[in-house]
């Protein structure tokens, strides 16, 4: 799997699926580069810490039994925003913009919501537990 995002203290670069993501990306497949002249302005950014209770099965520990949905609040802009997410732990990496759905990610003028991944096992439905650093970009 490649890795979609890097950062360093000096740069942030954000590739499209199938790129893998550092100081040498090639420009077709980079999503933002904050080396670009032209960059995207960073609007906001920060980090959800999932705030439900760990109590899925042994075997799925990060798993719990809360169906919420994740919901992030963002600041409202009069002009199109993008907005990137990285799942802590992992290398997965979900993408939006505008006001449609991505990889179960939904973007509203003033949150952002995800879905929770279910699982069932032994006949109990357990939902997964997620946390995400986040960046709102210009669009």
């Amino acid at each position: 799997m490649t890795r979609g995002v890097y950062i360093a203290p000096d740069r942030i670069v954000l590739s499209l699926a199938g790129f893998e993501a550092g100081p040498a990306t090639p420009m077709d497949g980079k999503l933002f580069d904050s080396a670009w002249p032209s960059t995207a302005l960073v609007l906001a950014r920060g980090l959800y810490i999932d705030p439900t209770p760990s109590n899925g099965p042994p075997n799925y520990p990060a798993y719990t039994t809360a169906s919420s949905l994740h919901v992030i609040g963002i600041p409202t802009f009069p002009f199109p925003i993008v907005f990137t997410a990285i799942t802590v732990g992992t290398t997965a990496f979900s993408y939006a913009a505008g006001a449609f759905s991505v990889d179960g990610w939904v973007i509203y003028p003033d949150q952002v919501q995800k879905a929770r991944r279910t699982l069932v096992d032994g006949g109990v439905t357990y939902y997964s537990q997620e946390s995400f650093f986040w960046m709102v970009l210009k669009g």
